[in-house]
C-alpha cells in the first residue's frame, strides 16, 4: 500500500540509499507511479533503473498485435515512454533489456536502444536474463 511504501522509501533515503530498480510492469505500473511520486522534485538525487520487457500491459491492450510485445522497435519505445510517464521523469539513468526474444534482429534492437541514449532519454544500457 502507499503508506507502507512511503515509509520504506523514506527509511531507505534516510539511510543514504539512492538507487532504485523497477519496471513498467511491476505491480501493474504502481511501482513506478509511487516511486515517481515519492521522488518528486528531488529526482536528480536518485539513480533510477527500469526495464523493457517482452510482455507488457501494452501486449494485453492490443491482443494479436505482433508489435505489442517482444523487443521490436515499436514495443521498446512504448515500454520506455510508459516508464517515463509513470515515473514522472524525462530520463532513466539505466535501462535494461529484460530478456532476449530471439526473433527481433540484433541490429534493430541495438539501433533502437542507441536512439534512446542519443536522445537523452536513457544514460546507460544493460541486459539481464540474456545468454
Amino acid at each position: 500500500d502507499e503508506v507502507t511504501s512511503r515509509a520504506c522509501f523514506d527509511r531507505f533515503v534516510e539511510g543514504r540509499g539512492n538507487f532504485f530498480d523497477t519496471a513498467s510492469t511491476y505491480t501493474d505500473g504502481n511501482s513506478e507511479r509511487l516511486l515517481g511520486q515519492f521522488m518528486g522534485s528531488d529526482r536528480d538525487r536518485f539513480v533510477v533503473a527500469s526495464k523493457v520487457t517482452l510482455c507488457s500491459p501494452a501486449g494485453s491492450r492490443h491482443p494479436g498485435d505482433p508489435n505489442a510485445t517482444g523487443n521490436n522497435r515499436k514495443h521498446l519505445r512504448e515500454e520506455l515512454e510508459t516508464s517515463l510517464r509513470q515515473l514522472g521523469t524525462d530520463r532513466l539513468d539505466v535501462l535494461y533489456l529484460h530478456a532476449w526474444d530471439f526473433a527481433t534482429p540484433i541490429l534493430d534492437v541495438m539501433r533502437t536502444l542507441n536512439e534512446f541514449v542519443t536522445s537523452g532519454k536513457v544514460a546507460y544500457l544493460g541486459v539481464s536474463n540474456t545468454p
